[in-house]
């Protein structure tokens, strides 16, 4: 349900429209691998923690190896799914978690009775396994039964339950990865339910699967398994996909939903489903946002975290369990740098590094309890910080991208964190937030294009 993305901070030149299938003159927007990123994905009764220089932590239900570790019993303390390493964007689907690692190959676990995992045979994965035929992967985005995957050159393949047309497919199960026509120039992909997403280069969605509800934003109550352009959105700069709704936050700082909003969960105060996108009314500046099952939370520019829709399980985390479907402040959070939504929970990620979830799941909200906490309570064992981020630490940042120019990586924050030439070293000189952006330099053929920053706490 919830994909997590790498902040955007600005979008490439050059941008052509999303139906055009000419090759693309210019590189994708780098990405930073082998950096201590941080963040969540929540699935609907499971998350999973990217912890700093990409290993995994996972807990809640086991249903099909949701955890990965092998096992089958549930887990309300985090657990680390096995053979994982250097893992630059995690997802998490319904029933099933997918990474993305530095290799650029992917591997996923959990159920896969529709082939979500992307293997041969529909049992389910209770360990990572590589999806088969893929490579060039740069990021992920996993829905209820399917799967898709953004690749280096802008294009992006799904697999699994096709029903709605939410894989691009033309069959009931697609057993392979298989490429979204028409679709290129892509940003970053997201997906729910029965229907995926994905932000263009110029900064228009598209979306395909199921419409039932008005969840393509087109104006329309009709599947398409084509990719279509939501309605009168532009200037995006990031996207969500519950079950049943979709979100996205705008450069202006404002966000817009549309689909189901029965419950709230669009937060334009009306309790009404909408076919095309609708302001989401007091939400202040938004940095981020997250689409659960039937609620929405948003972090705002000021570190604050606000939700809305369903809250009979306290997933919106005010302290109360009274559904709202205006934004409602998130009860002691603050310094907040990411969410993610999943069926009754939620979780956010914050400056001092810990994870915070609050509402109900079925294995717990890896504190060791199976209660339901209307306030934020911290993850066992989980921390975004560790020996590799430590005052006089080193790593090698690793940019990912496609077509050819000059790679660099520049520190916004050179008093915490230094970086040699080209793509030396980083080094951390003090306590602090360390923040870094990737460059491609402009070339014969290339315009110059920047990437998405990478932040984490060096202790």
């Amino acid at each position: 349900m919830v994909v997590i993305a790498l902040v955007m901070v600005c979008m490439s030149l050059l941008a052509q429209n999303w139906a055009d299938a000419a090759p693309l003159a210019r590189p994708t927007r780098p990405r930073i691998a082998n950096v201590p990123h941080l963040g969540v994905a929540v699935g609907e009764k499971h998350a999973c923690a990217l912890l700093p220089l990409g290993r995994v932590k996972c807990w809640g239900a086991n249903t099909g190896g949701l955890l990965g570790n092998g096992k089958s019993a549930l887990s309300d303390l985090a657990v680390e799914p096995v053979g994982l390493s250097e893992v630059i964007d995690l997802v998490a689907g319904r029933w099933h978690t997918c990474a993305v690692q530095a290799d650029t190959m992917m591997r996923c676990w959990g159920d896969n009775t529709y082939n979500a995992l992307g293997v041969p045979g529909f049992g389910p994965g209770v360990t990572p396994e590589q999806v088969r035929l893929l490579v060039g992967v740069v990021a992920g985005a996993a829905g209820e039964d399917h799967t898709c995957a953004l690749l280096l050159d802008t294009t992006v393949k799904c697999w699994g339950l096709d029903n709605h047309g939410q894989t691009g497919g033309a069959e009931e199960i697609v057993q392979t990865p298989t490429t979204v026509a028409g679709l290129r120039n892509v940003v970053s992909i997201s997906a729910g339910g029965n229907t995926t997403c994905a932000l263009l280069g110029d900064s228009t969605v598209a979306c395909w699967g199921r419409n039932d509800l008005g969840q393509l934003g087109n104006g329309t109550l009709v599947d398409s398994a084509t990719p279509v352009k939501v309605k009168g959105l532009s200037g995006v700069t990031s996207i969500t996909t519950g079950y049943y709704h979709s979100c996205a936050t705008l450069a202006d700082g404002t966000a817009r939903c549309w689909g189901a909003g029965f419950v709230g969960q669009l937060g334009d105060g009306r309790g009404a489903d909408s076919s095309i996108p609708v302001t989401v009314s007091g939400l202040g500046s938004v940095a981020h946002i997250a689409a659960g099952r039937v609620h929405t939370c948003a972090v705002l520019t000021t570190g604050a975290a606000k939700c809305w829709g369903d809250n009979e399980y306290a997933a919106l985390g005010d302290g109360t369990k009274t559904d709202r479907y205006w934004p409602v402040a998130v009860s002691g959070l603050t310094g907040v740098t990411e969410i993610a939504a999943g069926e009754h929970h939620t979780c956010a990620v914050v400056l001092t590094g810990r994870v915070k979830c609050w509402g109900i799941s079925e294995g717990g909200l890896g504190d060791g309890s199976h209660t339901v906490s209307t306030t934020p309570v911290a993850v066992t064992g989980v921390s975004m910080t560790n020996a590799t981020a430590v005052v006089g630490a080193t790593f090698s940042p690793v940019v990912t991208t496609t077509g050819d120019g000059t790679r660099t990586v520049t520190s916004l924050t050179p008093s915490v964190c230094r970086v040699g030439q080209l793509l030396g070293k980083v080094t951390l000189l003090t306590k602090g937030r360390c923040t870094l952006v990737a460059h491609v330099a402009v070339g014969a053929k290339f315009a110059a294009s920047d990437g998405a920053l990478q932040s984490f706490m060096v202790n």
